[in-house]
């Protein structure tokens, strides 16, 4: 088999973001993506999924000779951590 396209768009994306998957297989009997989830390919076509972390895509392509996996992967950054208060006690220090 061989991959002619095999893309995530972005490539990166905010936690809840939408990506598209596109794939096109030529030679191939059997397409199949194997990861994150398991799903039925046809050789070519697009696939969108919503992202709450860093993922990575697997696609199997099967002829008589052997299978071939492809991957990728689309990244969600983790955002920074937000100081939601701070507070120091005692409040005021004796001159040194």
């Amino acid at each position: 088999p061989v991959f002619n396209v095999f893309t995530a768009t972005p490539e990166e994306i905010q936690a809840g973001g939408a990506v598209v998957i596109a794939w096109d297989v030529s030679n191939a009997e059997s397409v199949s993506l194997i990861s994150p989830v398991q799903n039925t390919l046809t050789s070519s076509g697009l696939q969108t999924f919503n992202l709450d972390t860093t993922t990575t895509f697997t696609i199997r392509a099967t002829n008589f000779a052997a299978p071939v996996d492809q991957s990728l992967t689309v990244h969600v950054p983790v955002p920074p951590p937000v100081i939601q208060s701070f507070t120091v006690t005692p409040r005021h220090l004796p001159p040194a």
